[in-house]
């Protein structure tokens, strides 16, 4: 299961079924959309639209599917989604493999997601769920399940991983700080725009910051596509006292929109890892904000692990 924001989803998924959804949502008025199945590309990859009374969910049956990965997209409303692996659950009634889905009693234990306006889910086949609820009060819902191919989602591995390996982009150290500053002032502007929306970058202060790195043995690097600077990459590595060890810190790391999707943060991230070890750092370290889940999931399956939190509490 994957949960975001539906602008952030060529982070998960291949430009081949990316861009079709996006090319049906503007393509159509989401207020007045007949409800029903809508053809949305040649290649498999279907829209069924809904419009809905919310529901509580509670002794409601699951269902999961084989054929197609199921892409919740809630235009309006408020939702409740339940979900859990399938191997946990009983059998209600057999598989239809002409309608592709599979029903699977209320299960005791189980997660709950909620959706607001412009979110997405992405359940996989293991994930089975329930969906259209609500947690005190009935509300209208109106959303639209995008049907995914499973042969598309391993296409679209392959194609990924090609991407990786035959990226056009290149990783250049910055010889000049000072002539590089309002460039990678740009990048953090944009970079707290999406992960601190309340925040008041202070140009002063980041160069300030910028600088006093760069003193300390920070680099910095330009990420470049067709010759044009389109991302950019700050590294550092330090000394971790309670474990005594080198470790490295990634700093920044930015791309530009048009350019997420084609595999540039993992071929970053594998350039930061050659950098690390080549420093004789034992571990790597990232700071990453909480409800940035592209930019998780992108640190997770570069191996990345979860092994702190920090809390905020506002007056």
């Amino acid at each position: 299961m994957i949960l975001g924001n539906i602008q952030q989803l060529s982070a998960y998924l291949n430009p081949e079924i990316v861009q079709p959804i996006f090319r049906f949502l503007d393509e159509q008025n989401l207020l007045t959309i007949v409800p029903g199945r809508h053809s949305v590309a040649a290649n498999g990859i279907f829209a069924i639209v809904i419009k809905t009374d919310s529901r509580n969910l509670k002794g409601q049956e699951f269902e999961a599917h084989r054929q197609n990965l199921d892409l919740h997209y809630l235009v309006s409303g408020k939702e409740v989604l339940g979900f859990t692996d399938i191997s946990t659950l009983e059998i209600a009634a057999p598989y239809v493999m002409e309608e592709d889905y599979l029903l699977y009693h209320y299960p005791q234990q189980h997660s709950l997601i909620g959706l607001m306006e412009k979110q997405f889910v992405l359940f996989f086949p293991e994930d089975a769920h329930c969906a259209q609820g609500h947690i005190d009060r009935e509300n209208p819902i109106l959303k639209i399940v995008f049907k995914i191919p499973v042969t598309l989602l391993k296409e679209a591995t392959t194609a990924t991983e090609n991407l990786v390996q035959n990226s056009a982009i290149n990783i250049n150290l910055i010889s000049d700080l000072e002539q590089a500053l309002p460039i990678l002032w740009e990048h953090d502007q944009k970079m707290q725009k999406l992960n601190f929306p309340e925040s008041y970058p202070n140009k002063e202060m980041f160069e300030k910051r910028i600088r006093q790195e760069y003193e300390a043995g920070a680099a910095y690097f330009f990420i470049y596509e067709a010759g044009k600077i389109v991302g950019s990459l700050i590294l550092m590595t330090k000394e971790n006292p309670y474990r005594r060890r080198k470790y490295g810190d990634i700093r920044n790391i930015y791309l530009e929109p048009e350019c997420r999707g084609k595999g540039y943060g993992k071929k970053m991230l594998k350039f930061a890892d050659q950098y690390f070890k080549e420093k004789n750092c034992s571990f790597a370290f990232a700071g990453i904000a909480a409800h940035n889940p592209a930019s998780n999931a992108l640190f997770e399956r570069a191996g990345y692990s979860k092994t702190r939190y920090i809390l905020e509490k506002n007056y």
